[in-house]
């Protein structure tokens, strides 16, 4: 599993099944003005391989990148759930999502959005 593969598949899922908001995608111009919520969606790539004891192998394929924002915290977070529920758990092309890490939340610098960012990691079994 190549990592544009490994992409291509992470932002299919997401586009199959995020309706929430709109979604800033990575690379991707996006314009703010009139808009109210949104969440951003970034692919990073990572590569550790790890051998357990019988030999499993699990490739730590990267990170998924998810910032929310949204004019009031209670809706911040409301979507903050089910950006995490998403990703919980679930197999994505060739690979299993894991380890879904709140990073924090607050207000953005011009106060006029609350943020809140999450990861989550992508491994091969």
């Amino acid at each position: 599993m190549g990592i544009l593969q490994n992409k291509k598949d992470i932002e299919q899922y997401f586009y199959n099944n995020w309706t929430f908001t709109d979604v800033h995608w990575s690379g991707q111009e996006f314009d703010i003005q009139g808009r109210d919520e949104w969440i951003r969606l970034l692919y990073v790539p990572k590569s550790i391989t790890a051998t357990g004891l019988s030999d499993d192998v699990n490739t730590f394929n990267g990170i998924v990148k998810m910032a929310i924002f949204a004019k009031t915290e209670f809706r911040c977070f409301e979507l903050l759930d089910r950006a995490s529920t998403l990703f919980d758990s679930v197999k994505v092309g060739n690979s299993f999502t894991t380890n879904a890490l709140i990073l924090g939340t607050g207000m953005t610098s011009d106060g006029l959005f609350q943020f809140a960012d999450i990861e989550v990691e992508i491994t091969t079994h």
